[in-house]
């Protein structure tokens, strides 16, 4: 099996094809090739840095109970959840700091 770039920018690997230019294998999909070597593409590189921490922020997110099960809920039902759990100043704390992850996270789908 080998590496090509098919001009005048495609990868591929495997079987040659007609026109191909052999290259060195690519370290991944975020590099381009030069014509002479791989240069990594920093635009291509922050896109795919931006969609892993994303991934990994809802997962994070996805281990907070409370955050999902407000996030899946009615308004009806966050009503109910409110008046249920929100009973003292120390649980009105918690309920507003798991609302400004929500914010946060939100936030930085948004903005970003």
């Amino acid at each position: 099996m080998g590496y090509y770039i098919t001009p005048p920018a495609s990868y591929h690997e495997g079987d040659a094809q007609y026109g191909d230019i052999v290259v060195p294998q690519r370290p991944d999909s975020t590099y381009d090739w030069s014509g002479s070597d791989w240069v990594q593409n920093a635009a291509r590189k922050a896109d795919v840095d931006e969609g892993l921490r994303l991934i990994a922020e809802k997962a994070a997110a996805q281990q907070i109970p409370e955050l999902v099960l407000l996030l899946n809920a009615t308004p009806a039902q966050i009503d109910a959840w409110f008046a249920a759990n929100v009973t003292t100043v120390a649980s009105a704390r918690a309920a507003l700091i798991i609302l400004a992850k929500a914010v946060a996270i939100l936030g930085r789908r948004e903005f970003k």
